[in-house]
């Protein structure tokens, strides 16, 4: 049996977060678009990393933040990819 995908408290209702089942393999979906939402199954360890870097994410400026999701997809705006 699945466990219940779960929310962050933190999320203040305003549906832009993502909800997780943790028992067996982590599962992450869009909390906006509940049961009709992909699923994105992770390993633990890259499961781990994600929280990881959410957690770097969180500590960073706007700006870095921005930059550096930026520069981790190869967007067109990245001076790296120029």
């Amino acid at each position: 049996m699945k466990s219940p995908w779960r929310k962050s408290s933190r999320s203040g209702g305003q549906g832009n977060c993502l909800e997780v089942r943790l028992k067996g393999t982590p599962e992450v979906r869009d909390s906006k678009m509940g049961d009709a939402s992909p699923v994105l199954v992770l390993s633990r360890n890259d499961f781990v990393a994600l929280l990881n870097n959410v957690k770097l994410a969180n500590r960073l400026s706007p700006a870095v933040r921005h930059f550096g999701l930026i520069a981790r997809a190869g967007h067109q705006d990245d001076p790296r990819t120029a």
